[in-house]
């Protein structure tokens, strides 16, 4: 799917975003990181906390193409756009994150104990790479 796609599908709008949003959005990146390793919470919510950090830079990615998901599915939109904003060489990540999407809507609404501790390093790592990238991006 392209931009012009989501675009005409209503899935995002066109967006301007400020340096200071996006600077906002940093910090709740490295706010959601630092919660994510707090051992002293649940291994679901230190998931739950990563997740949110990546979604967080996939916000930030789709904002700085000029775009803002609409409120209806927007994880899956902001996650989606990620490879069309970064590369092909991004869809692996946004498979993966999407994967950590569906798990973060089970721990929410489901069940609980579906992830160990080595799933939230396996994020947190995956998420620390995201941000360096879109640091060099944005």
């Amino acid at each position: 799917m392209s931009f012009d796609e989501l675009l005409e599908s209503g899935r995002i709008t066109r967006h301007s975003a400020s340096r200071r949003e996006i600077g906002d959005l940093l910090v709740a990146v490295a706010r959601d990181l630092t919660d994510a390793g707090h051992h002293g919470i649940s291994v679901d919510r230190q998931f739950m906390a990563a997740y949110e950090a990546g979604l967080g830079l996939c916000i930030i990615v789709l904002a700085a193409a000029g775009y803002r998901a609409r409120s209806s599915g927007h994880h899956v939109t902001a996650i989606e756009s990620l490879p069309l904003a970064l590369g092909d060489e991004f869809e692996a990540t946004r498979i993966y994150l999407d994967d950590c999407r569906e798990t973060r809507h089970d721990l929410t609404y489901r069940r609980v104990g579906l992830v160990s501790q080595a799933d939230v390093s396996d994020l947190i790592a995956e998420v620390e790479k995201l941000r360096e990238r879109v640091l060099v991006a944005v």
